[in-house]
């Protein structure tokens, strides 16, 4: 960010560490209006949207339940990306949030086994990735990914 970090540290006494960064003034900045409750989304009467939600740590998977309860929709869990194409090949949901990072099989060889499956090479697939570097975007875009979103993120970037 075009800054300077610095440390002093003294044993047993312990560490301060200063930074410097060259910023740009902004006049009239507002900070942005939180909204109040969850953005409406509309679904079709009679239809319940499925979601797979593919992430190897519990906490996510659980944070994204607690954003997604308020909506209508049927949400499905999976550790990894080959217990989601299991999961898949019983019922194919209308979207799947996926992380990149996952033991087994991965979010992009995940995405690139959806993409050559003809029941599936249709199916939004939206990252959500702690791995926020522009490569990795690009990287899982180029893969099939419809879209990525870098953890930490708000309900209104879901």
């Amino acid at each position: 960010m075009g800054g300077k970090l610095e440390v002093e540290s003294e044993e047993d006494k312990g560490a301060s560490f200063f930074f410097t960064l060259s910023c740009e003034e902004v006049e009239n900045h507002k900070p942005k209006q939180e909204p109040s409750g969850p953005p409406e989304l509309t679904i079709p009467p009679h239809e319940t949207a499925q979601i797979l939600v593919v992430d190897d740590h519990q906490a996510n998977r659980e944070l994204l339940y607690q954003m997604l309860a308020p909506y209508p929709f049927v949400l499905q869990e999976a550790t990894n990306g080959a217990e989601a194409l299991d999961l898949i090949k019983k019922s194919v949901p209308n979207l799947v949030l996926l992380d990149l990072a996952m033991p087994i099989l991965d979010g992009e060889a995940t995405i690139r086994q959806l993409r050559t499956n003809e029941s599936t090479r249709e199916l939004p697939v939206l990252v959500l990735s702690a791995m926020a570097f522009e490569e990795n975007r690009t990287s899982a875009l180029k893969a099939g990914a419809n879209g990525f979103i870098p953890k930490p993120f708000k309900k209104e970037h879901l």
